[in-house]
């Protein structure tokens, strides 16, 4: 079975408020693959574009702690599971 991950940055539609314009920017990870009927999206906002009343244009990065969140409990969920393998391995030994 064979997956296709895409990834991509879109804009979303702006916003204006006064005379500033705000698009948001996010980044989508597809997963997918032609066997099965349906696709895993996963879309997490990367910055803010800023169109100022002068012309000019600032992008604001957004940082996301969720993801620091999510990859500090699958690294814990790792490191739990090899202690406990070591453990019943280190008892086998001692019987």
């Amino acid at each position: 079975m064979t997956f296709s991950l895409d990834q991509t940055h879109r804009f979303g539609p702006a916003i204006t408020v006064g005379s500033y314009e705000f698009a948001p920017l996010t980044r989508l990870i597809e997963l997918k693959s032609k066997w099965l009927p349906f696709r895993l999206r996963w879309a997490t906002p990367t910055a803010v574009r800023v169109s100022h009343p002068d012309g000019s244009i600032e992008n604001l990065e957004i940082s996301d702690p969720t993801r620091r969140v999510q990859i500090g409990l699958l690294l814990g969920a790792f490191v739990s599971g090899l202690l406990l393998v070591v453990t019943r391995l280190n008892r086998r030994k001692r019987n």
